[in-house]
């Protein structure tokens, strides 16, 4: 009969391949985290609302109460943050990819990527059932499902040292030979193990220099900036309503798709203006354009025959 072999004995490739699996979701859920914790103006009740799926009554009961959103955002943005952390720099990463599973299954009961449903506006992409919401979960599960030894990182380091402990009591159990129940390899090197667990450092430094940088590029622009170069205008503003509409917008077909002539743009949902000097300009079309000035102005367009919006995800 063929000799089981020993499951937890990776080579060096594959528990590589498996830590840097560990490292970009972490790094993906850490990044989501603390843009979230750095923006004052976040908040989770719109992706609330906005669920049609399962649990929408519980989703939608949260969203009611501004105090019950301000616990979710709480939650979720440090949820986001520890986890990332955790796995990051392979901290107790079994149990925070459970953490993480619960939290992805949430964000997908919420706003599921199924056939017949409504386009989500909250999604950056086209999805078929599998979203990236999906994709991260089932890379959680793997991560939970192999043993810490199989990773490089703190916890690796700390399995392996504690049964290098429990071996001076009982100094046959860190045998590898033909027959023996042990299958957590000895630590040949203590060096080389220290090395292995601080692999997620350049991780960790990486990820701090790139946001940092981010957010240094933000704000460049504006920083460079005068207040304003204006000069005194005279404008006589007439107002007119759909009543004076003569005719619908004009539609053309692209490929046999039937889109008006006249496209809205979608810097309303984004908050994005380019007004070159008037840097306040970006804050005041985010205030302006709220959720629900937003879905006025497409029943707006609608009424005047326009059916196509350009914008980016938001």
């Amino acid at each position: 009969m063929m000799k089981e072999a020993n499951p937890q004995k990776f080579s060096i490739s594959q528990s590589l391949g498996l830590t840097l699996l560990r490292a970009f979701i972490g790094w993906h859920f850490l990044y989501e985290g603390i843009v979230k914790l750095t923006d004052p103006e976040w908040t989770s009740q719109a992706y609330l609302v906005g669920s049609r799926w399962l649990l929408n009554d519980f989703f939608h009961w949260i969203a009611a109460d501004p105090t019950r959103v301000q616990w979710v955002d709480l939650l979720n943005i440090w949820g986001l943050v520890l986890i990332g952390s955790s796995l990051l720099l392979g901290v107790f990463a079994r149990f925070t990819s459970l953490m993480g599973i619960l939290l992805l299954a949430l964000y997908y009961l919420a706003h599921p990527s199924l056939p017949g449903t409504l386009i989500d506006p909250f999604a950056e992409g086209s999805y078929l059932i599998v979203d990236k919401n999906l994709v991260e979960l089932a890379g959680l599960m793997v991560i939970a499902l192999f043993p810490s030894t199989a990773f490089f990182g703190v916890d690796r380091f700390g399995f392996l040292l504690r049964k290098r402990q429990s071996s001076i009591h009982e100094p046959g159990e860190e045998t590898l030979e033909s027959g023996s129940a042990e299958t957590v390899p000895a630590i040949s090197s203590p060096r080389r193990e220290v090395l292995k667990a601080l692999t997620s450092l350049p991780f960790l430094a990486a990820f701090a220099s790139a946001f940092a940088r981010r957010k240094y590029l933000e704000s460049h622009e504006e920083k460079i900036l005068v207040d304003g170069i204006t000069s005194a205008t005279m404008k006589k503003f007439e107002f007119t309503t759909l009543a004076s509409l003569k005719d619908p917008v004009p539609h053309s077909e692209i490929k046999g798709l039937e889109v008006s002539r006249l496209i809205l743009g979608g810097n309303l949902m984004g908050g994005w203006a380019h007004a070159r000097d008037l840097i306040y300009v970006s804050d005041f079309v985010k205030a302006y354009h709220n959720q629900e000035k937003i879905f006025e102005t497409f029943a707006l367009a609608e009424q005047c025959g326009i059916n196509t919006v350009l914008t980016n995800p938001v």
